[in-house]
C-alpha cells in the first residue's frame, strides 16, 4: 500500500474504499495497532512499513522470532535496531500514537446526575472510541462546562471593576463549539441545565431548546465523534487518526462536508494538518468531492488471481454511475445548482455563512471562497485577482444559474449585473475604529473591543543585523472567535453582512426577471 503522492511525499489524508469484505477495515485496524503499539490479535501480517519522521524516511521490517517454541514479533530497521516490538527501545525510537473513531456507536446515553473530574487533554496514550461513547461525551461536556463556569466566576470576582463582556477568560468549550459551527448552520450548543434530578445538555435549533438526546442520528454522529477526536487533540497532537465510515447516518450534503470537518479538527493555527488521517468509506460524496486536497483515494479490489490489490486507475460509484476517481480539484468549479456568491478568502466564507442564518431572503443562496488549500496548507487562487479571472471567464461563458462575485471594500469595482453574473463589493465603513479594509471593516464592533490579543509580533533581521518587529493580524483566529460568540452577540456584529446578503438576494430576483 502506497500512501504517497506523485512526488513520493506522504499525503495528509488517505481515503480507502472498496466492496464489503474486501479488507478495508482490516487494513486500518492493522495500521492502528502498529501506530498505537498494540500488537495482540493483529488481523493480518505486515512485512515492513516506511515512516516519514521530520522528512527522514525510516524503514521497519517485522518478522516472527522463535523463542523456546513460541513466536514473538520482532522489528529491525537496518540501523542496529533488532528488538521485540513491545520493548521500551522500540517505543522510544518509534514514538507514535493513534486515535481511532469506530463506526460502532450506541446513541443511547445514561442519565448524568453529577459533575465529575473529567477534563480535556488528559490522555497522552492512544485512544479508541467505544459503544458507550454518548455517555462518556455527555459527561465530558457537563464537566468542562462546569470548569469553564467556575473559571469565569473566579475571574469576575477578582475583576469586579471590569465588565464581564470585556474579560478575556480562556475556556475549554469553544474547542468543541467552533467545530460544531463548521457543520451546523442552524444548530448551536447552548448550555447545561439541572432538570428533574439530572444534568441536561441543551442546543439551540432555530431559536428553540433541543436536548442532546433529541438530535437526529446524523447530528449525534457529528457531536459524539467530533468531541471524541477533539477531547485530547492537543495532548495527542501529531497522532495518526483513523475514522471508520464517517458518512454513517448523514445526508448526502453533509457527507460532502464531513471529511473537511474532521480534517479541520487536526490543523494548527496556520491551517496545516498536524495528523495523517486514514478514512474508510463507502460514500461517493466523499470520494468524488470537488474540494478534496492533498489526499489519496485507494480503491481495493480483487485481481484475476483473487488477491486484494489497490486499483491502478481507481473507479468508484458516483451518484448514479461508476466514475473514475478524479485527482483533487480536477472537476469543474462553476457547475452550480444553486445561486452562489464567490468571496475573496476563507474567513469571508466563514463570516457570510454565519450571517446567512440571520438573513431574510427569498432565494436559496450559498457562499463559497474562490480559492483552495495547497498541499502545505497555504491558500491558493485566492483574493481579488482570482475573483476577477473567474468573473471574466463567466462573462464569456454565461452560467445557467445566478453567480455573484463579492469583492472586499478596498477594491475598485463598479457593480454590474449581466447574463446571470453579478460583480459587486462590500461598502466601506469609514467610521470603523479597528479595521479600515477587508471583510473585518464591515464588522460592527464596539469601540472598546480589544483586538490586541489577535496580533502576533514577528522579528526579522536585516543584512546589517538591524531588528524589525512586525505586528501581524491573526485573521483566522479572530474570525473563529467572532463566529463562536452566542447568537445574541453575533448578530449585531454581522449587521452589514446580513444587509449585503439581502441586497444580493434582491439582485437574484432581478436576474430572474431579465431572463
Amino acid at each position: 500500500m502506497d500512501f504517497t503522492d506523485s512526488s513520493n511525499k506522504a499525503v495528509d489524508t488517505v481515503i480507502i474504499a472498496g466492496n464489503n469484505g474486501i479488507g478495508k477495515s482490516s487494513l486500518v485496524e492493522l495500521l492502528y495497532q502498529i501506530m498505537a503499539h498494540k500488537y495482540h490479535d493483529m488481523p493480518c501480517y505486515v512485512d515492513s512499513i516506511e515512516v516519514d519522521f521530520d522528512s527522514k524516511i525510516r524503514t521497519y521490517e517485522f518478522y516472527a522470532k522463535d523463542i523456546k517454541g513460541h513466536d514473538y514479533l520482532y522489528v529491525k530497521d537496518g540501523l542496529g535496531l533488532d528488538n521485540w516490538v513491545g520493548s521500551d527501545e522500540f517505543a522510544e525510537i518509534f514514538p507514535t500514537s493513534a486515535i481511532f473513531s469506530d463506526v460502532d456507536i450506541n446513541f443511547k446515553s445514561d442519565q448524568i446526575t453529577s459533575v465529575t473530574s473529567r477534563n480535556i487533554d488528559e490522555s497522552v496514550e492512544s485512544i479508541r472510541s467505544s459503544s458507550d461513547l454518548p455517555t462518556e461525551i455527555n459527561q465530558l461536556i457537563i464537566d468542562i462546562q462546569a470548569l469553564d463556569d467556575a473559571d469565569v466566576a473566579r475571574v469576575a470576582r477578582n475583576n469586579m471593576e471590569t465588565g464581564l463582556s470585556r474579560l478575556q477568560v480562556p475556556q475549554r468549550m469553544p474547542r468543541f463549539t467552533k467545530a460544531f459551527d463548521l457543520m451546523f448552520d442552524d444548530l448551536n450548543y447552548d448550555r447545561v441545565d439541572n432538570r428533574n434530578g439530572h444534568k441536561e445538555i441543551l442546543f439551540k435549533k432555530n431559536g428553540h431548546d433541543v436536548r442532546v438526546d433529541q438530535l437526529s442520528s446524523g447530528e449525534k454522529q457529528i457531536v459524539y465523534r467530533g468531541c471524541f477526536m477533539l477531547k485530547d487533540s492537543h495532548a495527542l497532537r501529531g497522532s495518526f487518526v483513523f475514522i471508520d465510515e464517517p458518512e454513517i447516518s448523514l445526508h448526502p450534503s453533509w457527507q460532502e462536508k464531513i471529511l473537511h470537518f474532521y480534517k479541520s479538527l487536526f490543523q494548527d493555527e496556520d491551517g496545516n494538518q498536524t495528523s495523517q488521517i486514514f478514512c474508510v468509506t463507502h460514500s461517493p460524496f466523499i470520494i468524488h468531492d470537488e474540494k478534496r486536497y492533498n489526499d489519496k483515494v485507494i480503491v481495493l479490489a480483487r485481481n484475476g488471481s483473487g488477491d486484494v490489490v489497490a486499483q491502478a486507475n481507481p473507479e468508484f460509484y458516483g451518484p448514479g454511475t461508476v466514475q473514475a476517481v478524479k485527482d483533487a480539484f480536477s472537476v469543474s468549479w462553476f457547475a452550480n445548482e444553486a445561486p452562489t456568491v464567490y468571496l475573496e478568502g476563507p474567513t469571508d466564507e466563514q463570516y457570510f455563512n454565519k450571517a446567512l442564518s440571520f438573513a431574510h431572503i427569498n432565494n436559496h443562496l450559498r457562499f463559497k471562497w474562490i480559492g483552495k488549500k495547497s498541499s502545505d496548507g497555504s491558500c491558493e487562487f485566492t483574493g481579488a485577482p482570482s475573483l476577477n479571472k473567474a468573473a471574466a471567464y463567466l462573462d464569456a461563458n454565461p452560467p445557467s444559474v445566478f453567480t455573484a462575485f463579492l469583492f472586499d471594500c478596498d477594491q475598485k469595482i463598479n457593480e454590474c449585473l449581466s447574463n446571470n453574473v453579478l460583480r459587486t463589493k462590500m461598502k466601506t465603513y469609514d467610521s470603523r475604529k479597528h479595521f479600515k479594509k477587508g471583510i473585518e471593516n464591515a464588522l460592527e464592533l464596539d469601540d472598546d473591543f480589544d483586538t490586541s490579543v489577535f496580533y502576533q509580533e514577528k522579528q526579522t533581521f536585516g543584512d546589517y543585523g538591524d531588528k524589525k518587529v512586525i505586528s501581524e493580524f491573526q485573521k483566522q483566529a479572530f474570525c473563529d472567535h467572532i463566529c463562536s460568540l452566542p447568537e445574541g452577540e453575533l448578530k449585531p456584529i454581522l449587521t452589514h453582512l446580513i444587509d449585503a446578503i439581502e441586497r444580493i438576494d434582491k439582485q437574484i430576483t432581478i436576474a430572474k426577471e431579465q431572463k
